[in-house]
C-alpha cells in the first residue's frame, strides 16, 4: 500500500498546536510543530488539507499511484504582511498551506 509522509515546518505561529491532516474530508493524522509522520493512503485521487480548528489550507488533489509514496508539507501562511486579524476572518481557508514536498 502507498504511503503519505507528512512534515510539519518548525515555526513560531502555532509551535504548541497540532494540525489536523485531512485526506478527502476525513482526518487521518494529528501533527505537531517540527515533527513527521507516515500514515498509509490508498492508490487513486485525493484531496488533501491542514486544518486547525477556525482555519485551514487550500486542498490539494494528488493522485497516488499504486507502488508510489507521497510527501507533502505543511505549515503556516501567518506572519509577513498579513495580522492575526486579516488570517481570522478574510484568510480563514489559506491560514495554512500544503504542498507537496
Amino acid at each position: 500500500m502507498p504511503r503519505l509522509r507528512i512534515a510539519r515546518e518548525r515555526q513560531w505561529r502555532d509551535k504548541f498546536r497540532k494540525y489536523r491532516i485531512l485526506v478527502d474530508g476525513i482526518e487521518v493524522a494529528r501533527i505537531k510543530c517540527g515533527t513527521s509522520l507516515v500514515v498509509d493512503i490508498s492508490e487513486g485521487p485525493h484531496e488533501l488539507r491542514a486544518a486547525i480548528d477556525w482555519g485551514s489550507s487550500p486542498a490539494l488533489s494528488i493522485t497516488v499511484l499504486a507502488d508510489k509514496n507521497v510527501g507533502i508539507i505543511v505549515g503556516s501562511n501567518a506572519g509577513g504582511g498579513s495580522s492575526l486579524v486579516s488570517q481570522l476572518t478574510w484568510d480563514r481557508n489559506d491560514y495554512l498551506f500544503i504542498r507537496e514536498a
